[in-house]
């Protein structure tokens, strides 16, 4: 094959892959919006006194609409640029748009991410597998007990089990291409930090690590735990001979650590706040409110990543990234059954954000783990199958709980 040649199909394969990569973006784009311009006019589309398409969004259109609210959001991100998008439109609009931008921008990143990693631009599986994975990990969801969970102290099937893809709460998703961004970047930082220093990664992974945090501080909050026990853990393991470096990383989260400060003296010390009174501790103290079974609402949004896990469990050993998306779940999910906000924000379980953050960031290391097996078949095709399964299990249930709730379903009652 002559060397046109050659580029011609290279250039055509790129057309291709660049149109499919314009459909189902846009596809996952109007369905996105969908919902979310519903949850923004959900008092267009009551029936009777029947609420539909609860979320959190009124409230955030509230404060863009300079509506005094009962707690104060000490995360401007969304809301700065809601405000600015309220020049051309309503304030509900612009939430519903911004929120849109957002959380779309995952796709690109994520799209990026499994091209990079799996790296082999000849190979089709690799090729779909970037476009189409994406996709998969912003669908997953909890699976549940056919016939329903109720008999097994589940009142509910996304209460008390939640998920990788909370849909009613917008701020979770403003987040997460900051924190996907900071996440990744860090994996890679994890694979030479203890021996040199890569200024462009590090000024990356801290400006998103600060992005994310402004949007909501809920993955910062256990990122920069998980972060701590991991470095520590290296730090004596080494015996403190790479202090210096591990000390040049430390510097990346000092901007996020202010960050968090001034959010929390924001939150807990406002005078307008009568019933905040910060964070407190109890074992299951807010989780068992909404599940009886803890151990059943563990596995039932863990099939896929404990299946991943039995057939790869010498990597927690070898690959670092990998490792650190368990730990990174470990610590949300340790942060979510001890913590708690007092007063009258006990009963938001606002630690399960952090914890359904962890679920995310397992669920993507363990697709990636399985993508990149399956292109290089490392694994036996029917252990491949047996974890595809898994996955697959996962995303037909997060798009029934998604079509459930374009449809106008309750959260609370699903």
């Amino acid at each position: 094959m002559s060397l046109g040649s050659y580029n011609k199909k290279s250039l055509g394969m790129s057309l291709i892959y660049i149109v499919i990569f314009v459909v189902l973006f846009t596809i996952f784009g109007y369905a996105n919006f969908t919902l979310f311009y519903r949850q923004a006019h959900c008092n267009e589309f009551m029936v009777g006194d029947d609420a539909r398409y609860q979320s959190d969004i009124p409230d955030y259109i509230d404060v863009v609409k300079g509506v005094d609210t009962e707690f104060e959001f000490s995360y401007p991100l969304l809301f700065d640029l809601s405000r600015v998008l309220t020049r051309f439109l309503s304030p509900e609009d612009a939430v519903a748009v911004a929120v849109l931008v957002l959380n779309m921008l995952c796709i690109p990143f994520l799209t990026l991410f499994f091209k990079k990693s799996l790296g082999d631009d000849n190979n089709p599986v690799s090729v779909i597998g970037s476009l189409i994975m994406p996709y998969v990990i912003m669908l997953v969801s909890m699976l549940w007990v056919p016939g329903g969970n109720e008999a097994y102290g589940l009142d509910f099937r996304y209460l008390g089990v939640f998920t990788p893809n909370p849909w009613h709460n917008q701020t979770y998703f403003a987040a997460r291409p900051f924190a996907i961004v900071a996440f990744l970047f860090f994996g890679r930082i994890l694979s030479y930090y203890e021996d040199s220093v890569n200024l462009k990664d590090y000024i990356v992974f801290s400006l998103f690590l600060v992005l994310s945090t402004m949007a909501k501080p809920s993955f910062t909050f256990v990122f920069i735990s998980a972060a701590a026990v991991y470095i520590l853990i290296r730090l004596i393991f080494h015996k403190f001979a790479t202090l210096r470096n591990t000390l040049y990383l430390g510097i990346c989260f000092a901007p996020t650590i202010i960050v968090l400060a001034m959010q929390y003296l924001s939150t807990f010390s406002n005078e307008q706040s009568q019933v905040e009174e910060g964070i407190g501790f109890g074992f299951l103290r807010v989780w068992s409110m909404y599940s009886g079974n803890v151990t059943l609402s563990l596995v039932l949004v863990l099939v896929f990543p404990i299946i991943v896990l039995v057939f790869n469990f010498k990597l927690l050993f070898e690959n670092r990234a990998y490792r650190f998306g368990w730990e990174f779940f470990l610590v949300g999910t340790l942060e979510f059954m001890f913590l708690t906000e007092e007063g009258d924000r006990l009963g938001h379980a606002n630690f399960s954000w952090g914890y359904m953050y962890g679920l995310f960031f397992v669920f993507l290391v363990s697709a990636w783990l399985l993508f990149k097996n399956t292109v290089s078949r490392k694994n036996h095709i029917s252990i491949l199958l047996i974890q595809w399964s898994g996955l697959l299990l996962h995303f037909v249930a997060g798009s029934i709980y998604f079509v459930y709730l374009l449809q106008g379903g309750d959260f609370t009652q699903f």
